[in-house]
């Protein structure tokens, strides 16, 4: 395959010729657009070159006896026999590759379409003949070979090779030969060499070179024809369809032609098994609801090596990112676009969505601007069996700026005061990190975006037995990152608690709740929360923490511990949209924080195993045991006060802040609305608050014994 840079050499100047003359406006144009490209970094132009699969040998390029071939002798009499030296083996080099002229068909039980066919893997010497004995049994004794050949004016050279494969010795003399070139297993492709009538003894031609002028008087593409008849009838008659060919308007190009309906497709999406998803329709009728021309067809199927490059797995499916240029593709467009897609072929372990960034340049055609010139296809599917796919969600409108712009808005996050490291403060900042939690680090998400992983870590895990469902959210949220579809920030929650209450067995999940917590502040900062209730459109609002307090200085500036802890919760509250604007989702954080503070101080001054975390958790909080939580909490805080000494009780103002917050509800809690995963995932939050709010400089008894008229 061309480097993008010999690419651009070789078409700059007549690239325009060989585009569609119409913009990118569906899957069919992208992948014809992906099939043109890779025909002509491959093979070249010419009237056979979409028809050659030069990657399907690519894995065995350049091995020891990759390449085996079978020569045989034309006569003037038209007649074929084996060379003396029958077997010629060597590597498959890439200047061999278009000589042997090798086209693959995908079928476990067929043989190739072209006469040059490649062998399992790591085959014995008996297995190797017997694929060189069936170029002359098999392929050249085809129907659809037999056809073309009768109509072909070469056509006299498969009809000789189809007539030396009837010699009953063939395979006995075929066999030897191979043992004595061959003494262990392997992996090749099988083709034949020619040496035409007339010719020098040496003069033997790969079936690719014979169509070449390198055959000078003895040129013929009658292999090439015979290659390109036998695929095109793949393409009309299988599974149910016999004769599914027909002349109408190709959907791709907008032009008539004859055109096919079995046509294969790198994603599945129309497939003749598939039935059920057109209701009535007869496959030998298909090329009328779905017509492609026949070149057109075999374009289709070469966009799959650039198809199956731009997919990865992500969340139990296959996840599909296939970039390009929003309008007619033009030189420029199609060699950046090469450009991207040759990184992704070549580094295995690329995304697109990295591959496009790496490229990025704002002022190049990759702009991120209001105009998304670069664009995405997104595709979530999964693979139901071989050739079946269910697609679970897609859209033509993927573009780089959404997932980049989140993964800055993340890191953003995560580097503001809500996670900034404790050394430049007193007290720690409002939410935990840790170097081995993924979203809590300054690491930059973009491959986790853009692969999945930045939802499985936030999202309740999937059993290793169980399939992905179409209602999945992630999936739903995945495509939507994508593609700049803002999510639902109520399933989001939804998802969010149910992922807490799986953690919570080994204490309260901290960590997790400070990934959520980052995650879905990164996604309300970069425009991709929404809501169909109105008592979520606070959630969607940005938080940037820019004005947070952040008290960077020591102890004997007067301040005291009490002051600093006020302090902070205030600044956090009023910095934080959904817990200041709503009076219920603000009581149930201070609940939590409150519940987390006095955990904390159980388990640093009073050694208790169980605190109140382990007696209320996440799953047990409700509506309806609001009021209990609340009261047991509070009356517990009032015991340590007093066991303590105190004047006043430890942490005064949560606790008055949380009087205050279920006094501005104007209603009992016994009667509030708002949802359970809401409640909850507050509730979460304020206890990750409460346990994560101390000042490392210090001692954890200092907090309320070393000054117990400022608790």
């Amino acid at each position: 395959m061309l480097s993008p840079e010999a690419f651009g050499e070789q078409y700059e100047n007549i690239l325009d010729e060989e585009l569609p003359d119409r913009p990118i406006s569906t899957l069919r144009d992208l992948q014809f657009l992906y099939g043109r490209l890779y025909t002509l970094a491959t093979t070249g132009g010419g009237e056979f070159s979409a028809y050659l699969t030069p990657d399907e040998s690519r894995d065995i390029r350049n091995e020891a006896e990759s390449l085996i071939a079978l020569k045989i002798d034309l006569s003037e009499d038209g007649e074929a026999t084996l060379a003396d030296d029958p077997i010629h083996v060597t590597r498959l080099t890439a200047d061999l590759v278009p000589a042997v002229a090798h086209c693959d068909y995908d079928s476990s039980a067929g043989i190739d379409h072209s006469i040059t066919h490649r062998t399992g893997k790591d085959k014995p010497p008996e297995k190797i003949a017997n694929y060189l004995v069936e170029r002359l049994t098999r392929w050249a004794m085809d129907d659809v070979v037999r056809e073309t050949a009768a109509d072909h004016e070469d056509g006299w050279i498969i009809e000789a090779l189809a007539a030396l494969g009837e010699d009953d010795t063939l395979a006995e003399r075929i066999e030897a030969a191979v043992n004595r070139e061959l003494d262990g297993t392997t992996t090749a492709l099988t083709t034949v060499l020619l040496r035409p009538p007339g010719s020098g003894d040496e003069a033997y031609y790969y079936p690719g070179q014979l169509a070449t002028d390198d055959a000078g008087e003895h040129r013929t593409d009658v292999f090439q024809v015979a290659m390109r008849a036998r695929k095109l009838s793949k393409l009309v008659d299988k599974n149910a369809a016999k004769n599914s060919t027909g002349s109408a308007v190709d959907i791709v190009t907008g032009q008539p032609a004859q055109t096919v309906g079995m046509a294969e497709d790198p994603l599945n999406y129309f497939l003749g098994k598939q039935l059920e998803s057109f209701p009535g329709l007869d496959p030998d009728q298909a090329w009328r609801s779905h017509p492609i021309s026949e070149d057109g067809a075999v374009t289709l199927i070469n966009a799959q090596t650039f198809v199956d490059a731009c997919s990865y797995r992500a969340i139990g499916m296959r996840i599909y990112y296939l970039p390009y240029f929003f309008g007619r593709p033009t030189p420029e467009k199609a060699i950046n676009l090469y450009d991207i897609l040759y990184s992704v072929y070549e580094e295995d372990d690329l995304t697109p969505v990295e591959s496009a960034y790496h490229t990025y340049d704002g002022e190049s055609v990759f702009s991120a601007g209001d105009d998304l010139e670069l664009r995405f296809y997104v595709g979530a599917i999964r693979y139901q069996q071989a050739k079946r796919f269910d697609v679970f969600g897609d859209t033509m409108d993927g573009a780089l700026m959404y997932p980049v712009e989140l993964a800055d808005a993340h890191r953003s996050v995560v580097g503001s005061p809500v996670f900034a490291d404790a050394a430049t403060t007193i007290r720690t900042p409002p939410m935990p990190t840790h170097e081995k939690w993924n979203l809590l680090t300054d690491e930059y998400q973009l491959r986790s975006i853009a692969t999945g992983w930045y939802l499985t870590q936030t999202f309740p895990s999937l059993d290793p037995e169980e399939d992905t469902s179409p209602d999945d959210y992630r999936i739903q949220a995945l495509v939507g990152i994508l593609s700049g579809e803002p999510l639902l920030v109520e399933e989001l929650l939804r998802a969010y608690t149910t992922a807490l209450v799986e953690s919570e067995g080994d204490g309260h999940p901290s960590l997790r709740v400070a990934s959520q917590f980052a995650q879905l502040t990164a996604l309300a900062n970069a425009g991709l929360l929404t809501t169909n209730d109105s008592r979520y459109d606070p959630l969607t609002e940005p938080a940037t923490y820019d004005t947070m307090t952040t008290d960077d200085t020591t102890t004997d500036s007067g301040s005291t511990s009490a002051s600093r802890r006020a302090e902070k919760l205030e600044s956090f509250i009023d910095d934080t949209p959904a817990i200041r604007d709503d009076p219920q989702r603000k009581s149930a954080f201070l609940l939590g924080a409150l519940i987390g503070q006095v955990s904390g101080y159980q388990e640093s001054s009073e050694n208790r195993a169980t605190t109140l975390v382990d007696q209320f958790p996440i799953k047990g909080l409700t509506v309806g045991t609001f009021k209990r939580t609340l009261q047991e909490a509070i009356d517990k805080n009032v015991v340590y006060s007093r066991d303590n000494r105190m004047s006043g009780t430890m942490y005064a103002e949560v606790v008055d802040k949380l009087r205050n917050a279920v006094s501005e509800s104007e209603t009992d809690p016994d009667d509030w609305d708002i949802d359970t995963t809401d409640l909850r995932f507050y509730y979460a939050l304020g206890v990750t608050y409460g346990l994560n709010d101390y000042e490392p400089s210090e001692e954890s008894t200092d907090e309320t014994t070393a000054d117990p008229q400022e608790a």
